[in-house]
């Protein structure tokens, strides 16, 4: 029995219940399947920016950081902080927004080797973060414990 046009004009078929059930379960697994390659390259593009970050830091506790390096960290912590709260790393995505922060106080009265040893211990809880893709949805960080609190999805930019 034909259930309706289809985008061509031809009739198309009513298929059994059992059938469009497993149509729709074979989809969700392959939208699922393509969703986690997106975020395993995701994540590889992401510790990739988290070296740039520590080179930055290292710079910043050296007395050596410029202000190109300083803005392309600044750069790489905004885009780490979208990109992983995009595929669900929560508290990646405001670990990155915490060193954004930190690498954009340039008028911090704060000596920079201080800054600079906070921001190193967020890189090390930012890649334990995002090195278990298994950690994807499934939280936030404090953010009393990670740098400045945000209220109710408030960031900094």
């Amino acid at each position: 029995m034909a259930a309706g046009p289809g985008p061509d004009g031809t009739a198309i078929e009513a298929a059994p219940d059992g059938e469009a059930d497993q149509r729709a379960l074979a989809a969700e697994r392959a939208m699922a399947g393509a969703m986690a390659g997106f975020r395993d390259r995701a994540r590889a593009t992401n510790l990739a920016r988290v070296e740039v970050i520590a080179d930055a830091l290292i710079a910043m506790r050296e007395g050596a950081l410029d202000d190109d390096l300083r803005v392309g960290a600044r750069s790489a912590a905004h885009s780490l902080a979208g990109s992983a709260g995009t595929f669900g790393f929560a508290e990646a995505s405001e670990l990155g927004r915490a060193l954004e922060t930190l690498l954009g106080a340039v008028d911090d009265p704060e000596a920079p080797a201080v800054r600079a040893e906070g921001g190193e211990q967020l890189v090390a809880r930012l890649r334990v973060a995002l090195a278990d893709p298994e950690k994807a949805d499934r939280g936030k960080a404090d953010p009393g414990v990670d740098g400045p609190a945000t209220e109710a999805g408030e960031g900094s930019a």
